[in-house]
């Protein structure tokens, strides 16, 4: 039971972690685009 709960909770983190790097990423690509455009 508490391996299942650990197993959960690294796959929250990672799913999270991804979540974020997606996130920032597309905040750099839109920033870049934004330049180009001027």
């Amino acid at each position: 039971m508490d391996f299942l709960f650990n197993v959960l909770i690294w796959v929250g983190v990672v799913i999270f972690a991804i979540f974020i790097i997606g996130f920032m990423a597309a905040a750099k690509l839109n920033k870049r685009q934004d330049e180009n455009n001027d």
